[in-house]
């Protein structure tokens, strides 16, 4: 079960700044702001994106427009 916790970790990077990571509640993809929640953390956790951030998905790089509820 905890396997399955991992299974749908998000990591996105941008060239400026840190890391953020977490299961995706929510996503504003005009105003490009995605609600994160942390395996570990309980408050959910507002990620503001560029066009340059990179999103990281099960080792592969995705586009914005691939992050769902949940994954």
């Amino acid at each position: 079960m905890l396997f399955r916790q991992f299974q749908y970790l998000l990591y996105a990077h941008t060239p400026h700044a840190g890391e953020a990571h977490g299961v995706v509640q929510a996503n504003d993809y005009q105003r490009r702001i995605s609600t994160l929640t942390d395996v570990q953390e309980h408050d959910p956790q507002k990620l503001r994106w560029k066009p340059t951030t990179q999103f990281l998905r099960d080792q592969k790089l995705v586009p914005a427009m691939e992050l769902k509820p949940g994954t």
